[in-house]
Order: C-alpha cells, then structure tokens, then sequence
C-alpha cells in the first residue's frame, strides 16, 4: 500500500485491537513489548514471576487477575507457555479460555507443545465457536523484543490470512505450513 511501511512486519491499521497474552515470561515478555510497540490495547495475566508482568504493566498492558477475567476482554489470546500442559490448563478449566472467550474469538498458541493436544484443543475450541491455532516460535527472548521472532503456523486457509496479523506484531516470518497441529509436527522435527 502507498504510504505504509514496506517491512513484513506490519499488523494492519483497522480499529484498535484487544489482545490476551497468557505466559509473561521471558519470550512472552518480549512478545507484550512487540504487540504495544504495535500500539495494539494488550490485556495480561501474568506468572508467578512477576518481572515481565510488571514490566508490561508499566508499558501500558491491563493486567487481569484471573483468565476469565482476560478472556472477557478480548478478541484474540496468544499463548506463550511451557507445555502442552499449561495449554490444556488454560484453555479447559472452568475458569479457562473455552468457557469465557467470546464466541468467534481467537486463541494463538505460541507454545512449544505436542501435535495431538493442539488437534483436540482445536476440534474442542470449534464446538465452542472460538478459534484456535498453533503458531510456535523460534528465536530468542531479545528477538522476541524486537519483532524478529519466526511463527510455524496451523491454521485452515480461511482463518490464517485473518489470524496473521497478530504474529506479524513479534515476529519477522510468519509461514503458513497447513491445518491446525502442522505448525507443533514442524518445531519439533
């Protein structure tokens, strides 16, 4: 487009986007900074470490005290998590994503985890009318920062040309590799 900027990452101008962000820690700190550097309006829940919540607070993040909480707030949630553990935690509790997200919302899931629960997650986020996609990162902390992350994306082909601007925030490739659970397989091969 004339006038804007020609770099890959540019998330488009349309109204002002909600975003989650579960999992401040060290790369999900450096993803907070990317999405308001973005000047997207960033809702946070934050670990037990407080470091990067506070950090993300001080630079403009909401902060919630629960995930039910978050989830009413936005349209979209990134996940930046340990496992696929902390994922199903998250997502199936009863005060977790799949019961408190609105319908049509969307769920990233930036974790590292397994393949076979991101399927079910997504077959579970669909009965829900919620979305839900695997985008894992790689690079470090600091890239994360700076916005130089890469995203392996699983997502159909009607929801990522939608869902893409949101990783297009923190990372420097987002490469869709197919459905949903493609982008974990990929990681960890």
């Amino acid at each position: 487009m004339i006038g804007e900027e020609s770099s890959p990452n540019v998330v488009p101008k349309t109204t002002k986007q909600r975003i989650g962000l579960i999992g401040a820690g060290r790369i999900g700190t450096g993803i907070g900074i990317s999405l308001l550097r973005h000047q997207l309006e960033l809702y946070i829940k934050a670990n037990r470490n407080r470091f990067g919540a506070d950090r993300l607070s001080n630079a403009g993040a909401h902060e919630h005290p629960s995930i039910a909480e978050l989830a009413q707030h936005v349209s979209a949630v990134v996940l930046s998590l340990p496992s696929s553990n902390e994922v199903e935690a998250v997502c199936l509790g009863q005060d977790g994503l799949f019961v408190h997200m609105p319908r049509g919302g969307l769920i990233i899931d930036c974790s590292t985890a397994y393949p076979t629960s991101t399927v079910a997650l997504a077959d579970e986020a669909r009965k829900r009318g919620v979305g839900f996609i695997d985008a894992p990162i790689t690079r470090s902390p600091e890239q994360a920062e700076l916005g130089l992350l890469n995203a392996i994306v699983g997502s159909n082909e009607k929801r990522f040309p939608v869902a893409e601007g949101i990783p297009a925030a923190f990372c420097e490739t987002v490469l869709h590799v197919g459905e949903v659970g493609q982008g974990h397989k990929l990681k960890l091969v």
